[in-house]
């Protein structure tokens, strides 16, 4: 499934939904300009990716923290 992006016609200021895709050619990408609220979203994404996951190992690790001992009593 193709990602839409809005983006601004320079040539009439009109907006559009074009394939995301599009902004990685760039003969096609100089004829547009990507809305504020475009932009924004791109940078919401890309600081998404860049934060670091917990990796399955960790994680296990902070289940077994938080699981008490078989010797164990409630209090």
């Amino acid at each position: 499934m193709s990602q839409f992006i809005d983006v601004y016609a320079k040539s009439t200021g009109e907006k559009h939904r074009v394939p995301a895709h599009f902004m990685d050619v760039p003969s096609i990408a100089k004829q547009f300009t990507k809305t504020p609220r475009q932009r924004k979203a791109d940078e919401r994404a890309a600081a998404r990716q860049s934060e670091p996951v917990a990796s399955n190992q960790e994680a296990a690790q902070v289940a077994e923290d938080q699981t008490p001992d078989a010797g164990d009593k409630k209090e």
